[in-house]
């Protein structure tokens, strides 16, 4: 784009000015047909200097700098194709997915588009997917981002057997950290679905399609439009709130579509009626039962819970995760050690990882670092007694006793008799 500054000198300032006066401020050149705008813009900023043109945002790319490839997907309003884009000062070019709008774009179509690009070039994540940019200064508008080879996650999970389940909770880390970061730039991204992540080759989760994302703490809607309702929050359905806490609820739903390989979707086989109803009255709407792994059914209870005030955030999401994987701070095994060093029971639950007191036999609690100090003052004074008995040597003991029956072993004893015990003489033979 360019503006138009009136020479101060020649002309007196106007508020207004009318077609004819606009075309005569235009400097006068050889006839030319141009292509685009922008090379009509960049001639007058050569012509005159009453023409200044404004640099482009970085993310504005040229058409002729994408080239596409193979198809890998197609929807109701767009294609994605694999491509290849030469940045602007780059030799070499970089594979890409470009998403292309279907025939020619309307207005609606053109802003939805302008605002996805708006959110996404904000975000830099390893585990969001990055935008290159949009092609949009010619027809059809391109958007230009990050190749994920490998696929969303939903075709992922139906199509890969014998998935591990610590490899689930992994996915779920890489989710939770992407959406922990989109909650410190004020971003509700109110469509987090497992068909909305893409895995990448070496096993990386990436969140991806913010076409429904929206910036601000929160967002209250009258009428919800392509909204996802089995991944809805009973909050969005009743009042039309979206903020991260919402998001949270749609982790928990997605958390569901890990543990069954996304066999069906969450609530079927019912109708989307009848799964708005069981949302807003069921206590616990995503319960799973006999889950796989167990933590993370501990965890959809978790992140689904209807009290919005003891609801987590991502923080606090990505913080259990790693608990359950044993990578934070109070991991289940490190308890578990602690507990053997201390002689404590090693029976602990999974759903209160932060549980740093514990109840004794007699009901009254009972500080866990009480018992390692008691532990270690125990085994202080064992090795006290030990250290006394090898000063003080073998024990004397009387004839005939065993020293086998002690646990530790004690130095030989003689076959003779103790040199201190008198020997026992035999009575006299009685007289014949």
């Amino acid at each position: 784009m360019g503006v138009i500054k009136p020479d101060q000198s020649t002309s007196t300032p106007k508020t207004e000015l009318s077609r004819k006066e606009l075309c005569e401020t235009f400097p006068n050149f050889s006839p030319k047909k141009y292509t685009h705008v922008y090379q009509l813009l960049d001639a007058w900023s050569i012509a005159a200097h009453t023409v200044v043109p404004i640099p482009r945002r970085p993310f504005v790319l040229y058409h002729s700098a994408v080239t596409l490839e193979t198809q890998l997907g197609k929807g109701a309003f767009g294609e994605v194709f694999k491509g290849k884009y030469l940045p602007k000062e780059g030799t070499e070019p970089i594979e890409v997915a470009v998403k292309r709008a279907i025939g020619d774009a309307n207005k609606g179509a053109i802003q939805e588009c302008c605002h996805e690009v708006q959110i996404m070039s904000e975000l830099q994540h390893p585990n969001v997917v990055c935008l290159y940019g949009i092609a949009s200064l010619e027809t059809p508008i391109m958007l230009v981002m990050e190749l994920v080879a490998g696929g969303d996650l939903k075709k992922y999970l139906r199509n890969t057997p014998f998935i591990p389940c610590k490899q689930l909770i992994l996915f779920a880390i890489d989710i939770a950290s992407g959406m922990k970061y989109l909650a410190s730039k004020n971003i509700i991204h109110r469509d987090l679905a497992a068909r909305n992540c893409l895995i990448t080759k070496a096993g990386q989760v990436k969140i991806s399609d913010f076409g429904l994302s929206i910036e601000g703490p929160e967002v209250i809607v009258k009428k919800l439009k392509k909204a996802p309702i089995r991944w809805l929050a009973p909050e969005t359905l009743l009042k039309g709130i979206f903020n991260e806490k919402t998001d949270v609820w749609s982790f928990g739903v997605l958390v569901t579509e890990l543990m069954s390989r996304c066999a069906a979707d969450p609530l079927s086989p019912r109708n989307l009626r009848e799964v708005q109803k069981w949302i807003k009255e069921s206590d616990h709407p995503h319960r799973v039962e006999n889950p796989d792994p167990k933590e993370l059914g501990e965890l959809v209870d978790y992140c689904c819970d209807k009290n919005t005030s003891t609801r987590p955030t991502f923080h606090m999401v990505r913080r259990r995760l790693k608990v359950y994987l044993g990578l934070g701070s109070g991991s289940l095994e490190t308890k578990k050690s602690d507990e053997r060093k201390s002689g404590g029971s090693t029976e602990r639950r999974l759903s209160n990882t932060t549980l740093t007191r514990k109840k004794s036999r007699d009901g009254r609690l009972k500080d866990r670092s009480t018992e390692r100090r008691t532990g270690t003052q125990r085994r202080s004074v064992f090795s006290r007694k030990r250290k006394d008995k090898k000063e003080k040597g073998a024990l004397k003991l009387p004839t005939g006793m065993n020293t086998n029956q002690e646990k530790q072993p004690s130095p030989p004893v003689p076959s003779t008799v103790s040199p201190t015990t008198p020997p026992i003489q035999k009575p006299p033979p009685p007289p014949p």
